[in-house]
C-alpha cells in the first residue's frame, strides 16, 4: 500500500513539473502592465490600443510590434487600475520592450515579467539568500542571513524573522 502511494505520489509530482514547465513556455512571450487606467465598459480592443499607444508614446516604439492578445486581469485596485497582460508575437517583441521599460520612470506605469506562481517564489528565494544584514555588536540588532521563508495558504509568501516565528508559535 505505501509503495502505491509513493508511486502515485512521485507521478504526481512529474505532472506537476510537467505543468508548471508548460505555463511557463506558455507565458514567456508576456508581460504585465500596471498603472493604466480602466474606463467603464473596456473592450478587449480598448485595452489592446491602450497599450498600443503607450508602446508608441511612451516607449518610442513604431507600430511594428504585433500584439496577440492584451487583456486584463484581477480585481479593480484603490486607484481605478487592473494590470493587463499582454501576450506578443515575437519573444523579440517582449524583450525589445522590457529594454524600454526604463523610459517609463516617473509615469506610475510598471511593466513587469508574467511569472508563473512557481518562478516568483524561486525568483523571491534567491533574492532572500543572497540578502546579508550587516554585522551588529548589539545582541538584539538582526544581524547575518535572515533564516525563515514560508509559503501561507497558498496565496501571499510571508517573509519573516526566526525571532518573529518563534514569537507565532507561543
Amino acid at each position: 500500500m505505501q509503495a502505491d502511494i509513493l508511486r502515485n505520489s512521485d507521478g504526481l509530482s512529474a505532472v506537476t513539473d510537467k505543468m508548471e514547465y508548460a505555463e511557463g513556455q506558455s507565458r514567456r512571450s508576456n508581460v504585465v502592465l500596471d498603472g493604466i487606467g480602466v474606463e467603464p465598459g473596456e473592450t478587449w480592443a480598448q485595452t489592446e490600443e491602450k497599450v498600443k499607444d503607450i508602446l508608441v508614446d511612451k516607449l518610442k516604439f513604431q507600430r511594428g510590434i504585433e500584439i496577440e492578445r492584451a487583456h486584463r486581469t484581477g480585481k479593480p485596485a484603490a486607484n481605478n487600475t487592473r494590470p493587463i497582460v499582454v501576450k506578443f508575437l515575437r519573444f523579440k517583441d517582449r524583450s525589445a520592450v522590457l529594454e524600454r521599460a526604463k523610459h517609463l520612470r516617473g509615469t506610475n506605469i510598471y511593466i513587469n515579467e508574467d511569472y508563473t506562481e512557481a518562478d516568483e517564489l524561486d525568483e523571491t528565494t534567491c533574492v532572500w539568500h543572497s540578502h546579508v544584514i550587516r554585522p551588529s555588536k548589539n545582541d538584539r540588532v538582526p544581524s547575518g542571513r535572515p533564516k525563515v521563508m514560508f509559503k501561507h495558504f497558498g496565496t501571499t509568501y510571508y517573509l519573516y524573522t526566526i525571532m518573529f516565528f518563534e514569537h507565532l508559535q507561543k
